[in-house]
């Protein structure tokens, strides 16, 4: 129930103006709670509702103006819900104006036991006290409204640059990916081939290293291709347009000592990272047989398969042990970049019965 009201203006002026100063929240704005159960105390009234005005360009964007009102019922202030501030007929509605600008809205339903004059003078006196009390609590909803803004774009912009440096990050690892699994492939061939010009140099064959020798251009020009292409972070043509079985054969295919077992039929496609990550992990696997067993057969083999794109990459050479393998064999980044698009990758060894490097990739 509302308390009996107070005849003395001085005293309710002073106690509403007292609860203004009581900050609430780390905005500082006066705490209208307080404020609401002073007036609806001092003056009795039964119900009173007190509501700041939006401030700036926030007043065009907020869909209920009253959203930050205060409700006092008689026994207890609250925060009014989404509608209920809104007062109900029978209640006087107030403009609260302060230095000439909308600050905000009082509506109040008096007791009628308040004689006319002395509720008079002293809602009038509430009425001009609420002015820069709303205006503060108006200017603090306001500045809060626009800090989170503020602190959503800072945060939005830092996800962006986190983003930004992500992709970045991403690049340059698809870049270093592709110099090493494509470039080094032709630069092994490069190495290979000036062995064999050294060795046909020593026996004096001639014509054999002339032949060579157009063989090592042919290959120079293939290598700053493909070196440009992955400096520009561009795929291989062949694979781009003709797809995975093309570009193995454009790429390994009649090599010497290279045996490719491709499905028969027209050529399937496949999504793009997933042809890109299973032929640098081909031509990353038969570099990595050429250097490590030099001179030995290596058979590539891609099949289609229930568990997916199945790819199988086995050399005759001399084998090794899988406990004893070197950190710096190449098989971890084959590993990473079939992982990065789901597949998977196994090393099959043994001393003296050569190596397979087989992988599945779901489809």
């Amino acid at each position: 129930m509302a308390s009996e009201p107070s005849w003395d203006r001085d005293a309710v002026i002073r106690r509403i103006v007292a609860a203004s100063q009581v900050v609430a929240g780390p905005s500082a704005a006066p705490d209208l709670t307080a404020v609401a159960r002073e007036i609806g105390d001092g003056a009795g009234l039964r119900d009173c509702r007190i509501a700041p005005a939006a401030r700036g360009p926030a007043r065009q964007d907020v869909g209920d103006p009253f959203r930050d009102a205060i409700r006092w019922s008689g026994w207890s202030a609250e925060t009014a819900g989404a509608g209920d501030w809104l007062p109900p007929p029978g209640m006087r509605i107030h403009e609260v104006r302060f230095a000439g600008e909308l600050v905000g809205w009082w509506a109040f339903s008096a007791p009628l036991i308040m004689p006319v004059g002395p509720r008079r003078r002293i809602l009038k006196d509430i009425l001009v006290v609420l002015g820069p009390i709303l205006d503060a609590a108006g200017l603090a909803a306001t500045l809060r409204r626009e800090l989170d803004a503020v602190l959503g774009y800072v945060e939005e912009t830092a996800s962006a640059r986190r983003r930004t440096v992500a992709r970045m990050d991403e690049q340059r690892r698809v870049l270093e990916r592709n110099l090493h699994d494509g470039a080094q492939h032709h630069l092994v061939n490069l190495r290979l081939t000036v062995g064999l010009i050294e060795h046909q140099m020593a026996v004096g064959n001639v014509e054999a290293v002339a032949r060579q020798l157009g063989t090592l251009a042919e290959q120079i020009a293939q290598a700053e291709g493909v070196l440009y292409d992955a400096a520009s972070g561009i795929l291989p043509v062949s694979l781009l347009s003709g797809g995975l079985c093309h570009a193995l054969e454009s790429e390994i295919g009649g090599q010497e000592g290279i045996t490719l077992r491709l499905p028969e039929g027209p050529a399937r496609r496949y999504p793009r990272v997933v042809e890109t990550a299973v032929f640098y992990a081909c031509l990353e696997a038969v570099t990595n047989a050429r250097k490590h067993a030099p001179g030995a057969g290596v058979t590539v083999t891609l099949s289609d398969t229930y568990q997916g794109l199945r790819f199988s990459v086995r050399d005759d050479g001399p084998g090794f042990d899988p406990a004893t393998r070197p950190p710096d064999s190449g098989l971890g980044r084959l590993s990473d970049r079939v992982g990065a698009v789901g597949g998977a990758v196994t090393v099959y060894s043994t001393p003296g019965m050569g190596t397979e490097v087989e992988g599945v990739v779901p489809i």
